[in-house]
């Protein structure tokens, strides 16, 4: 009888309930599971951007040498005076579509000249001026890009029409490159931002000028009034990521309500000589005393000495993209080793 009784009231008992500890800990646990989720896709998609910048760097660099065997030299950069190309700071002129002047600079001047044909021309005779010593081959194009290396994939015409960018488009539609404003379009890395190319086909003046790349607003021809990221600095339409920006930017910076925006107008180019900061122990330390705080500096970025700066390939080319860190030169993603 007593066994019976003790089944019933077993069975009649309501169920436990989980105590206050219990939820915490499982709620713990999804946390950290969570966590390690989070970081494992940020790790992902961070390889992603790195190896699909990697690859665009190879690309692109496969194009200049075949424009270069065509050409025997490489594109011009937008930013130097050449001979045949003079530039402003709006970059170089290259044409007058619809009878107006159109320039182009950085990665905007090289995909006109590696991603729509060219024509060649090489002369048989003495007499440039005379057609019958004058010989024209088409050449090109040398670079094909996918829509997630432009930067303007997409726009809209008068009539509503949608426009999706094309750089071999006709270049005499002055609305598609000066209306829709495709001739500004750029190419971009990975990480969303502009790739920088600089040509060098010297080191002296015009081709190799040594501060173009470097911060300091102050001059027209130097910094971010000629870098090609400008626009995208001015129109608030530049890929940052901030938690990947060092540590020691925020340390300095810290409760600054400036900051973010002194990071926009502010990076490095990654051809800084070893000499620069070495004498200071670290890049780290170069960094505080240079570039964060040029004021106090003794051999601040921003004063444009070219013995700061060297170019990577001499009679070439530098190619690069600012990689995962906009201010820190050292996970810059070059196309010199």
């Amino acid at each position: 009888m007593q066994l019976a009784v003790s089944a019933v009231t077993r069975r009649t008992l309501p169920p436990r309930a989980f105590t206050v500890l219990e939820i915490l800990v499982v709620i713990s646990i999804i946390i950290i599971l969570t966590s390690l989720l989070a970081a494992g896709l940020m790790g992902a998609t961070d390889k992603a951007r790195h190896k699909a910048t990697v690859a665009l760097i190879q690309k692109i660099k496969t194009a200049l040498q075949s424009y270069h065997a065509d050409f025997r030299e490489y594109p011009p950069d937008g930013y130097d005076n050449l001979p045949q190309y003079p530039s402003n700071a709006d970059g170089i002129l290259l044409g007058t579509p619809g009878g107006k002047q159109y320039r182009m600079k950085g990665s905007a001047a090289l995909m006109y000249f590696l991603c729509r044909p060219l024509i060649k021309v090489s002369y048989i005779g003495a007499d440039i001026s005379d057609p019958r010593n004058r010989v024209e081959k088409r050449v090109g194009p040398y670079l094909e890009l996918t829509p997630d290396n432009y930067s303007m994939k997409e726009r809209t015409r008068g009539d509503g029409t949608p426009e999706v960018f094309n750089p071999g488009f006709n270049w005499d539609d002055d609305e598609y490159w000066n209306t829709l404003g495709f001739r500004k379009c750029e190419i971009i890395d990975g990480y969303g931002r502009p790739i920088c190319y600089d040509n060098v086909k010297t080191a002296a003046a015009p081709y190799w000028l040594a501060n173009r790349f470097q911060h300091l607003g102050s001059d027209p021809n130097k910094g971010r009034n000629v870098h090609p990221d400008q626009e995208y600095i001015d129109n608030g339409e530049l890929g940052l990521f901030p938690d990947s920006e060092p540590q020691y930017y925020a340390e300095q910076y810290d409760g600054d309500p400036d900051a973010y925006n002194l990071i926009l107008v502010r990076r490095m180019d990654p051809r800084l000589k070893a000499s620069v900061y070495s004498s200071a122990g670290s890049l780290r330390v170069w960094l505080l005393q240079n570039f964060f705080d040029p004021a106090g500096a003794t051999t601040p970025i921003a004063d444009g000495t070219d013995a700061q700066l060297e170019p990577k390939f001499k009679g070439g080319y530098d190619l690069w993209s600012c990689g995962r860190s906009w201010i820190d030169p050292s996970d810059d993603i070059t196309s010199w080793e």
